[in-house]
């Protein structure tokens, strides 16, 4: 039968290799999950100022495209 002092020696050493995991999954966190986090990020930032680039084109054309509408108009009266 387990003493009291062996109950807390078992207990010391869950707690002492719990804070080890803990500590390894910080360490993760912080150099692999935040890393891929941020590059998402970057892409996701690359990605919404290209959307942005396109839709100034894009409003452009439907300006160019109005106009000759309303010229094509124009000319079939």
């Amino acid at each position: 039968m387990l003493t009291k002092e062996d109950l807390q020696a078992i207990g010391e050493l869950i707690s002492a290799s719990e804070e080890r995991t803990k500590t390894s999954i910080m360490a993760y966190i912080e150099n692999d999950v935040k890393k891929e986090i941020r590059q998402i990020a970057d892409g996701h930032k690359m990605l919404a100022e290209k959307m942005d680039r396109m839709e100034t084109k894009i409003d452009r054309l439907q300006d160019q495209v109005d106009t000759i509408q309303g010229e094509l108009t124009t000319q079939e009266m």
